[in-house]
């Protein structure tokens, strides 16, 4: 259920209120069940909590609440967990990522980067290479700026796409072409780990001594999208079948958008995109002991970014300067997303803890299965399981049950959970089959006018089905290469 649908003045907003303060202040008090102690029941408290207050009431306001809970434990004063929330470069690098994806939207680049493939001269007289430019555009879209931004951005293009076409609001052709750039957009959204979900992830996975590998990360993620734009574009062109004869009939439709140049604003724009990306794969392939790889990665995803933000600020070619900052995080930070990450991480830190013992019973009750199952079969579980789950319950707290129970199993077993994360983060990416399921995921399911729901659905398995083939068949395979 979306938060925002509750009245905050009704019956069932103040209930679900009540349910949250009571188990985060009022679980800690009921008996500890062994090997749990005291500390770990009211961490636990606090951690389902902001389970329930994220699902149910709202993500910013308990977030806050679980954070101060959190300093309230005695494994740490409130100080000290806000400054571990807050002042993690996890938290640092969603914040600064969101300012810098605001930024390419201002300046056009993103909205010419969607018109530039939707344009080529190739794809005239054929609609499924159509189809795929424009589904191609969301991906990049959304791999560079936040997959909300990208579909407001690509739908609003298509509705252009339909006027000019002739399509009408909820044809098969219509309806498609809308799941398709939800479902690419939020994919694209998976393929690099400095997004928000990735964040989470691995935020919760520093305390068991793992960070995030941007080079395998992103070459696992890009292999399975291949493999899903593969398998969507068989299902569009040979059993979904959408009519494409307005299309045939059109032309060049799109001629005007073929011969435009990017502006200047736009190159700088494309420039700091492919710096930043750069920033992040040179040191995972220079040779140690190489001039300017510990630099750069001691600068990390974060401060990367930070230094790009900074350039752009203190560059002023007409007296203003080429990034304008507070503009671009009034833009493009969600604060949800920002003080979630930040209370999940001291909550995380403490659950992972010996001290809690919460772990510690987690590895008692389902050692046996555990043991019993190969690597294999145990991170296509893992990966499996979490993509079913998140598809009715929000990725993010998802994210949160997932990850500390996978780096605490694949430790039993001797298998590396870097090698089922980035399928992980992409499962719980690709939230979409219904409207629960992420606030990415959501909003087709409101857009009813354009893509029936019944279509929103049916499609959006489609999409389901196709990621999980190719994280298992593509993903976890590649991964295991690396670790």
């Amino acid at each position: 259920m979306s938060n925002d649908r509750i009245q905050k003045s009704s019956p069932i907003y103040i209930f679900h209120c009540v349910i949250f303060f009571l188990l985060t202040f009022g679980f800690g008090y009921l008996p500890a069940i062994e090997p749990i102690t005291p500390l770990g029941m009211k961490t636990l408290g606090i951690f389902l909590g902001l389970l329930y207050g994220w699902s149910f009431v709202d993500m910013f306001w308990t977030s806050l609440i679980g954070l101060l809970a959190t300093g309230l434990t005695g494994a740490m004063t409130v100080n000290t967990a806000i400054s571990v929330g807050f002042g993690s470069n996890i938290t640092q690098m969603v914040l600064f990522c969101a300012v810098f994806s605001a930024y390419l939207s201002t300046v056009g680049f993103t909205e010419y980067l969607a018109y530039w493939f939707i344009s080529r001269k190739f794809a005239v007289g054929r609609p499924y290479v159509f189809i795929f430019l424009i589904l191609f555009a969301a991906f990049i879209l959304g791999a560079c700026i936040s997959v909300i931004a990208t579909l407001m951005i690509v739908w609003s293009i298509f509705y252009g796409i339909c006027d000019i076409l002739g399509y009408k609001k909820g044809d098969k052709f219509t309806s498609i072409i809308m799941v398709g750039i939800s479902y690419f957009a939020a994919l694209g959204g998976g393929i690099f780990p400095w997004k928000p979900l990735a964040a989470v992830v691995y935020g919760y996975m520093i305390p068991f001594g793992y960070e995030a590998d941007f080079v395998s990360f992103t070459i696992a993620c890009v292999a399975v999208s291949i493999g899903c734009f593969a398998l969507f574009m068989f299902a569009v062109k040979f059993i979904i079948r959408p009519d494409v004869t307005f299309y045939m009939q059109a032309g060049d439709s799109f001629a005007e958008h073929r011969e435009k140049k990017m502006n200047k604003a736009q190159k700088i724009g494309a420039f700091c995109l492919i710096a930043y990306i750069a920033m992040l794969f040179l040191p995972e392939i220079m040779p140690v002991g190489m001039t300017g790889r510990a630099t750069l990665k001691n600068l990390g995803m974060a401060g990367c970014v930070m230094l790009i933000l900074a350039i752009l600020v203190m560059i002023k070619p007409n007296g203003e300067s080429l990034l304008n900052f507070k503009q671009a995080a009034n833009q493009g930070i969600n604060w949800d997303v920002i003080v979630l990450v930040a209370s999940s991480l001291p909550v995380a830190s403490i659950l992972g803890s010996a001290e809690a013992g919460v772990m510690t019973l987690v590895g008692n009750v389902f050692g046996n299965i555990v043991a019993n199952v190969n690597h294999i079969a145990f991170a296509v579980i893992v990966v499996l399981l979490a993509s079913a789950v998140t598809q009715i319950a929000h990725n993010l707290v998802c994210a949160a049950v997932f990850t500390p129970i996978m780096c605490t199993f694949a430790a039993q077993i001797d298998i590396s959970p870097m090698i089922i994360a980035p399928m992980l983060i992409l499962a719980l990416t690709v939230a979409i089959a219904t409207p629960g399921a992420s606030t990415t995921g959501a909003p087709i399911f409101g857009n009813s006018t354009w893509c029936p729901i019944k279509d929103a659905y049916l499609y959006n398995f489609y999409g389901w089905i196709i990621t999980m083939i190719c994280m298992v068949t593509i993903g976890l395979p590649i991964t295991a290469l690396f670790f």
